[in-house]
């Protein structure tokens, strides 16, 4: 047929570009499964055939935004009276008495300390002119949405009394404490400590030589426990 051979050519051709087109469709569908970059996303896939970020430099992962500290989060407050000017908060592991972060308190009363990527129980102390506080506890590392923690400050309190022995004669010298708050007696055994944080308390005394005794006392607000006797045997 005249003309046959041309049509001819042109349907060859036309077959080859079809072909060509079918190995590369099935080549980019298999390179994936063989950890070849995917043609489409850039991304190569993992073991199972699923997309992952490329790697960074020197073969290791691409790096990924880092994760928000936990902060202590809390307010301190003096109940009915206004705060001090100049207050402070101090945030310490409970187990070493490291000290981690120390800030000034907003006007609110408010703060916010760092703890590092330190982890384990802490402390977080208030410090204020004319006031002792009570410390506020919990454990590191905090969650995002963590409680916000109260640090109540008191007007401080008073402790006195006398040391004596088992005779009732007066022990001079001896070391009566509350909680980090120490003196020692007197020439004639008498006592006083001051700014003590109101509450349940421990008083301790000691001398070398001597077995301690204490004695467990309500502490009032603002006020004195008086007349107290502490027996060393």
């Amino acid at each position: 047929m005249a003309g046959g051979g041309p049509i001819r050519k042109q349907i060859k051709t036309d077959v080859r570009r079809v072909g060509c087109l079918g190995v590369l469709l099935g080549l980019a569908l298999l390179l994936p499964r063989f950890g070849c970059p995917g043609p489409w996303t850039g991304e190569a896939p993992d073991e199972a055939g699923r997309s992952r970020p490329e790697a960074g430099e020197g073969g290791s992962p691409a790096p990924q935004p880092a994760a928000a500290r936990s902060r202590v989060r809390g307010r301190v407050t003096a109940g009915a009276e206004r705060l001090p000017s100049g207050t402070t908060v101090t945030l310490t592991l409970a187990a070493s008495g490291k000290r981690l972060d120390e800030r000034e308190v907003g006007p609110d009363g408010g703060f916010e300390l760092d703890p590092g990527s330190e982890r384990g129980a802490f402390h977080v102390v208030a410090t204020a002119p004319g006031r002792v506080a009570e410390p506020a506890s919990g454990t590191l590392p905090l969650p995002q949405d963590g409680a916000t923690l109260e640090v109540r400050l008191r007007a401080p309190s008073a402790v006195s009394g006398v040391v004596q022995d088992a005779r009732a004669q007066a022990i001079p010298g001896a070391r009566v404490s509350i909680e980090g708050t120490a003196v020692l007696t007197d020439e004639v055994g008498l006592f006083l400590l001051k700014g003590i944080a109101p509450g349940r308390r421990t008083l301790r005394a000691e001398l070398a030589g001597r077995a301690p005794a204490t004695r467990e006392i309500d502490v009032p607000e603002g006020g004195e426990v008086t007349h107290v006797v502490l027996t060393l045997r």
